[in-house]
């Protein structure tokens, strides 16, 4: 790929697709998706970790 850009897409069900695209081509160059199952298998706990996002208060943020 010379220029593109990569999309992932979560899935409600704890998977995701991950997809390659060159600029201006509408269909990915490589596209690959993972079920929830999938991904509970490779976690040696057995559970799919889904990111834990923390509220920022508004405090914290520092005007740039």
């Amino acid at each position: 790929m010379r220029n593109g850009y990569a999309l992932v897409t979560l899935h409600t069900d704890g998977g995701f697709t991950e997809a390659f695209y060159e600029t201006g081509v509408g269909q990915p160059i490589w596209q690959r998706s993972w079920t929830a199952a999938e991904l509970a298998a490779r976690q040696p706990w057995g559970r799919t970790v889904v990111g834990a996002v923390r509220a920022i208060p508004a405090a914290e943020f520092r005007q740039a």
